[in-house]
């Protein structure tokens, strides 16, 4: 039995957990996380539109496993979004189109 192959396996960042509404993408490694009690943020909406938001802050920076493309984690994070029943206002991203 090799060990040593289970010991270099990549871990998560230390302190760091899921989030407790969206579910991990299979395969991947938290890197960091930064989780904050109360935080403010603008969004923007598209059209000169901004959205302020404030209250729990939390962020995660992931690493998936090798041959998974852009899309694939971002509609798997947007289906997550949505069966968590969180409502998606705009999606200003490159990989929507």
């Amino acid at each position: 039995m090799n060990l040593r192959a289970q010991d270099d396996k990549p871990k998560d960042a230390e302190g760091c957990k899921d989030s407790r509404l969206i579910t991990r993408f299979p395969g991947s490694i938290l890197n960091s996380c930064d989780n904050k009690e109360y935080e403010q943020a603008d969004f923007p909406l598209g059209d000169d539109k901004v959205k302020h938001v404030e209250g729990e802050y939390h962020q995660w920076d992931f690493t998936t496993r090798e041959g998974t493309s852009e899309i694939q984690v971002f509609r798997n994070f947007q289906t997550a979004l949505k069966n968590a029943g969180l409502t998606i206002d705009s999606l200003l991203s490159k990989l929507t189109g």
